[in-house]
Formats: C-alpha cells, structure tokens, sequence
C-alpha cells in the first residue's frame, strides 16, 4: 500500500472479470440507524455500485497504482496499472492481467477504497466469467492487505 494511506483492501485479482448489476443476495436492510447484513451485523455506511452505468470509478473507490517486489509466496514482482481497468457504459467492468507475461514487473490491477477508517465490512461482489477459453478468473476480499504489503 501507499505509505500515505492505511486503505482496507477491496483486491480483485482477475485475469478477466466482468461486474454485473444482478444480486445473487439480499441487500442490507435499513432499520433507520443501520444497514443490516443477514449473518454479517451492522454497519453505518452502505455503497452499491453498477458498473455498467459508469465510465469512470466512484469516489469510493481508487484503482491501485504501486508495484510489489517478489517474496516468498510471489516469485515475481506485480505492479497495478489502472489502465487495466475498463469502464464502457453499458458494458460490464473488465479488470485485465494481460496473458502471456514472462518478467517483472507482472501487471495486474487493483480497486481499494477511498477511506482509511474502515473496521468491518460486508463486500458483495457479482461477477460475469469471461466466455474465453483457458482463462483464469480469480477474486480476493482481502481484509489486511498483508499479501501486498510484502
């Protein structure tokens, strides 16, 4: 992470994904204090997001920009590149690790929130798999950041 920021990491590390606008889970309900989450508690703050209404990211959101050297569970070095990430209205986002890479740095991209308050979280994420065949879908709701702070 940015040493300037201590941001609570929404990661999603895809070869290709495709965020749609369909549920698969009921939202959050709000009692008039709080949004509340089925098996998750409540929280104060409640965000949902329909990419294929956008053509750049909200606010909230902020397309990572830094490199992370190799270490013992990365045997190469990545960097997010928000170029990666494709925003169309009408179309769903593509968040793209190009194939085919064979040195360091490996590009890749990355979506962290904008705020660096956050305790707790209930993260949804709806997902449409690329048609492709051979590639690789991935998604990561990383709640420390560790992995990239290597």
């Amino acid at each position: 992470m940015p040493p300037s920021r201590n941001l609570f990491c929404l990661a999603l590390f895809t070869a290709f994904a495709a965020i749609v606008a369909e549920a698969t889970s009921p939202d959050g309900t709000f009692d008039g204090c709080h949004y509340r989450v089925e098996g998750a508690g409540a929280f104060s703050s409640h965000f949902a997001f329909d990419f294929t209404t956008m053509d750049t990211l909200p606010d909230e959101l902020i397309a990572s920009t830094y490199q992370v050297g190799p270490g013992p569970y990365a045997p190469y070095a990545h960097i997010f590149n928000p170029s990666n990430i494709v925003l169309r209205s009408g179309q769903p986002m593509q968040m793209i690790v190009p194939g085919a890479q064979t040195s360091d740095p490996l590009e890749t991209c990355q979506l962290v929130t904008s705020y660096d308050d956050v305790l707790h979280a209930s993260v949804r994420t709806v997902a449409q798999a690329s048609p492709i065949n051979g590639t690789v879908h991935g998604m990561l709701h990383d709640m420390s950041c560790e992995i990239q702070r290597h």
